[in-house]
């Protein structure tokens, strides 16, 4: 026997398959995703099996694989087909495609050994390699017996575990409980520390995760309760496979006659995706429960994945609320290498209901999905920055049509490309909405004396103070971090556009020019499109200037900057984690990504200035302002104050009026005469090296694409982009297949120059 593998050198030049020979004592164990150690040249390397043949169609001298790492098959056929449709999708090499669908666990060194489980039963071969221990490594002598330790695992009989991971059905946890000797000090804790402290005084001997998914808190909270004395933790065996329960369902749904009607549509069509559009919490909680159940009752799995932790433990808290003797099976990031472990083995034992994860259990190896749920599905989030750069939706599309499960794609803010897919009976529209009575106010900032250098108006200070008064948070949302990324006319507030692009001009202070970060078409002689006037305002404050101004104005509040320059690491976001659990936070100021972290202590939703998200430097500001007010209206247990300079824009009143239709019919528009999604799609390009090099070469892939592709097509740059050291150039077409082959080509071509060229089919961003 044969076997096609991909070898793990990160190289385009050898993203191939090679074949090996099988020897024959590893033909009962090797299969389709299984790793193993070949030579390579001088090296031995590790590989992944593709594909296993019969016969050879290489003619030359064929090596046999030296060693398996993976005595059981640890991927898929499903999982090797979503890595070869991530490599086509994404033009990444297929080895980063495969090494998405292992767990970290998994991709470390480790041995293996069979642990006797009833070695009573053992056949009397197998139990002469223990000798009369409890455990032995798998190699050697016992892996010219595999094909009977299989039989032996399958039956019961052996247990295979890994060296870094516990043995059995029992292992060490650490277990919680309340130090009575605080309990007079329990009333003064925030809200979330006294919930955890109340669950362990009911649940005694709880573990991390049952404190975690049922109060819906970070590891670093229960830590720092540790840490402070209130809670005394101490290690004893537990068992990992508790007894079933019989399944209850302890819900009685009492549907309205819209919500029922929404339950009924989504039960009586199957061929396409849901978009779930609900700016109700509760309803769609109970939706995704609801169906989920109805999915476990005909014996298949259900699978919801949700952007960020916070709306994962919000899923998870509930569902555990409300399901009693379902397997529920939780992944997210700050699972332990242990916790996910245990998970990661329930999955492959096929022992869970219901899974509920972030991104980065998306890729588990789940068979018969009835159902996948993508929550706030327009989220960033689900677009992988870090090789392969995937968009995570699509390829849960692709899980769905392979499982013939039910997609829903959950939203409470449309986004203007899912909208056109449902305008074009490619979607399944799912609607309830509730028109909420929120108290917002809007100043106008023209009116504001000094509004331009305080940030803070005097409407907004009113409401600040109230919320300092009683204890609460207030959110202010910012969108520069930078100087300035947009430019007003001083004499009638026209914001200075690239006329290519329709996207506004950035003024860059080094250089002393005006340009488009699309483009990079500089702006030589400046004058307003509307009154002719040459006279521009650079409005330069950022978040910096905002957390300044307020330090000012509240001297003794405690105020949290999030944005990519204060919260570089996963420790600096679960510090500010904890400060909004904690209550150790009066004032938390960020980009509109503050949103995702909401806490039940907010009382006050503000955008300083409008104007930066509704002229920001990207093709969709409009689709995200309009977003982003609906999405603070989407909370209405808070007041929501809305700053800006141009409150009557369309876009605005459209917003605040919840009009989604009357803004899509204008936004679609303008998408198509600019020539952007969902008229085509848009890519970017990054191409690094030689100064010369670099150049010559994006002038070149842009020349040729734009004599292959000449209608409903266009390239913009190349733009020098100090951040990479590289220039840039963003594709519009809808020829996917042919900008493909061009970018193959092109790496041929300039295969010596010793030029990088990095393709994103999904750019977050175009700066």
């Amino acid at each position: 026997m044969f076997a096609k593998v991909v070898v793990d050198v990160k190289s385009s030049n050898v993203d191939i398959m090679y074949t090996y020979k099988i020897p024959h004592e590893f033909e009962e164990f090797i299969g389709i995703g299984s790793r193993v150690l070949v030579s390579f040249g001088i090296r031995k390397i590790l590989g992944y099996v593709i594909e296993i043949t019969d016969t050879c169609d290489f003619n030359g001298n064929v090596k046999e694989i030296l060693e398996v790492l993976d005595y059981s098959q640890e991927l898929t056929i499903e999982q090797v087909e979503l890595a070869k449709y991530i490599r086509k999708e994404t033009k990444c090499l297929l080895v980063y495609a495969l090494e998405a669908m292992y767990p970290s666990f998994l991709k470390t060194k480790y041995k293996k050994y069979v642990y006797a489980a009833k070695p009573d039963s053992l056949d009397a071969e197998i139990a002469l390699l223990f000798n009369g221990k409890n455990k032995i490594a798998l190699q050697n002598e016992a892996l010219k017996k595999y094909p009977k330790i299989l039989k032996e695992i399958k039956n019961g009989n052996l247990q295979l575990e890994y060296d870094i991971f516990h043995y059995g059905k029992r292992k060490k946890e650490k277990l919680y409980r309340i130090n009575n000797a605080y309990s007079y000090l329990f009333n003064t804790l925030s809200t979330k520390r006294l919930e955890c402290i109340r669950y362990v005084e009911k649940n005694e001997d709880c573990t991390t995760n049952d404190i975690r998914e049922a109060v819906g808190c970070s590891v670093f909270l229960i830590q720092s309760l540790v840490k402070d004395e209130y809670l005394i933790v101490h290690e004893d065996f537990v068992d990992v496979e508790k007894d079933e329960l019989p399944k209850k369902v302890l819900r009685n749904f009492t549907f309205s006659f819209d919500q029922r009607e929404v339950n009924e549509k989504f039960e009586s069509l199957s061929d396409k995706p849901f978009l779930l559009y609900s700016n109700d919490e509760i309803f769609k909680l109970d939706f995704y429960l609801n169906q989920a159940i109805k999915m476990i009752q005909k014996g298949k799995k259900v699978l919801i994945v949700s952007p960020t932790l916070f709306e994962n433990f919000k899923i998870v808290k509930y569902f555990k609320r409300y399901l009693e003797g379902y397997k529920i099976l939780t992944f997210s990031n700050d699972l332990s290498t242990t916790d996910y472990y245990d998970q990661y083995i329930k999955v492959i034992k096929e022992n869970f209901d219901i899974i509920i994860t972030t991104k980065v259990g998306a890729f588990l190896p789940i068979n018969n999905l009835g159902m996948i749920v993508v929550v706030n599905e327009g989220d960033f989030n689900y677009l992988n920055e870090y090789t392969p750069k995937y968009n995570l939706v699509k390829v849960l599309n692709q899980r769905a049509l392979y499982h013939h499960a039910k997609l829903v794609l959950s939203t409470s803010t449309l986004q203007v490309e899912s909208y056109s897919q449902y305008v074009n009976a490619k979607y399944i529209l799912l609607k309830y909405l509730i028109n909420y009575e929120n108290k917002k106010i809007l100043v106008d900032l023209n009116k504001e004396y000094g509004a331009i250098n305080s940030l803070i108006s005097e409407r907004l200070k009113v409401e600040i103070d109230k919320c300092l008064r009683n204890k609460q948070q207030a959110v202010l949302m910012f969108n520069i971090k930078g100087y300035s990324n947009y430019m007003i006319c001083r004499n009638c507030g026209t914001v200075l556009k690239c006329p290519k692009c329709d996207i506004p001009l950035t003024y860059y202070k080094e250089k002393d020019e005006t340009k488009c970060k699309y483009c990079g078409r500089k702006a030589e002689e400046i004058s307003c499109s509307k009154c002719g006037n040459k006279t521009f305002m650079q409005l330069a404050d950022g978040l910096d200037s905002l957390k300044e101004k307020l330090e000012i104005i509240y001297p003794n509040a405690k105020i949290l900057q999030m944005d990519s320059d204060t919260i570089k690491t996963t420790a600096d976001y679960h510090d500010a984690l904890l400060m909004i659990e904690n209550n150790d936070v009066d004032i938390i100021i960020g980009t509109r990504n503050v949103l995702s972290i909401f806490s039940s202590q907010i009382r006050l939703l503000a955008i300083i200035n409008l104007d930066q998200f509704l002229n920001s430097n990207d093709y969709r500001s409009s689709e995200n302002t309009y977003n982003l007010i609906n999405e603070c209206y989407n909370h209405p247990e808070c007041t929501t104050v809305i700053q800006g300079y141009h409150l009557s824009n369309q876009v605005v009143i459209d917003a605040i009026n919840n009009d989604f239709d009357s803004f899509y019919e204008r936004e679609i528009i303008y998408r198509k005469q600019f020539l952007y999604p969902p008229y085509c799609e848009i890519n970017r390009i990054i191409i690094i090296g030689q100064y010369k090099d670099m150049y010559y070469c994006a002038n070149y892939l842009k020349k040729v694409f734009n004599s292959i592709l000449k209608d409903n097509a266009d390239a913009l740059g190349p733009l020098y982009l100090a951040k990479y050291k590289g220039v840039q150039i963003i594709l519009k077409h809808n020829k996917f297949d042919k900008v493909s082959l061009l970018i193959d080509e092109v790496e041929k071509k300039f295969a010596e120059s010793k030029v990088t060229i990095q393709f994103e089919r999904y750019p977050r961003n175009f700066y």
